[in-house]
């Protein structure tokens, strides 16, 4: 499935080749206990607090925390606090592992809908850990999942555990074939406290 993805992947890139060549690839230059993912700005607020709480918990520095985002605005609001921010690199085959081998994380967390095939599957394949956090599906995410479930159910089932906004989240990953035993409603981030019995099995 990786090879069909990528494949496709391929295509789209050919003809937005212009576009990406402006998307500047940043380098990574040591590895990582934790990898923080987020898209824009309002989930970087939500990624902050949390890699303040993993830091007090587990009594990690936060440079052993990268934090990634989509978005430009985004990562130059969260380097002024985190400095171990970059931009999300292109999830192209070999760009993703050459990246993910330099990072190495234990354990990647993803902020509600960054579904990416490549960074699912090497992670994993790294051996690492995968959570997605404040996850929510809209139905048009859901609808175009549910078409193309033969290609992403694979990398999406690397994730190890779902944390849910809602009951609609939690029926909607299940309909495309996620365990629900690998499913939790914990409610929205942006407005209620991370859950402090979250456990995100990070040895010093």
């Amino acid at each position: 499935m990786i090879i069909i993805y990528n494949f496709f992947l391929t295509i789209i890139l050919f003809f937005l080749f212009p576009f990406v060549t402006k998307r500047k690839l940043e380098k990574v230059n040591k590895s990582y206990k934790i990898w923080v993912h987020c898209a824009s700005l309002g989930e970087v607020k939500i990624a902050l607090r949390l890699i303040r709480e993993i830091t007090k918990v587990y009594n990690l520095c936060p440079s052993e925390i990268l934090l990634t985002t989509t978005t430009l605005t985004a990562k130059n609001f969260a380097k002024k606090i985190h400095e171990d921010t970059c931009l999300f690199p292109i999830d192209y085959f070999f760009i993703m592992r050459r990246f993910i081998k330099k990072v190495l994380p234990k354990v990647l967390i993803i902020l509600e809908t960054e579904l990416w095939p490549n960074y699912l599957y090497f992670v994993k394949k790294f051996g690492g850990k995968i959570f997605l956090l404040n996850g929510r599906i809209s139905k048009k995410s859901f609808v175009f999942l549910k078409t193309f479930k033969w290609l992403f159910l694979k990398f999406i089932n690397n994730i190890d555990l779902f944390l849910v906004r809602e009951q609609i989240d939690f029926l909607r990953f299940k309909n495309l074939g996620i365990s629900h035993e690998k499913i939790i409603i914990t409610g929205n981030m942006k407005y209620d406290d991370i859950d402090e019995n979250i456990n995100f099995n990070v040895t010093k």
